[in-house]
């Protein structure tokens, strides 16, 4: 992710979020970017939404 990733991280900061929230909130768009094949800034809302419907459906993600 890189510059976003940084961004993401700078802007946790400056909202105090934990560490371990930062950590978990990065964790989470990766694992959106790779279900989708796309970097997080070319992500549509459908993409997201069909991820997190299969996140809570309870179907498998495979994100590797």
């Amino acid at each position: 992710m890189g510059i976003l990733r940084d961004r993401m991280i700078e802007e946790m900061k400056l909202r105090n979020f934990s560490t371990a929230t930062q950590e978990s909130y990065v964790y989470a768009v990766s694992r959106l970017a790779r279900y989708h094949h796309k970097s997080p800034d070319q992500l549509s809302k459908e993409d997201i939404l069909s991820f997190s419907c299969a996140s809570h459906d309870g179907t498998e993600i495979i994100a590797e």
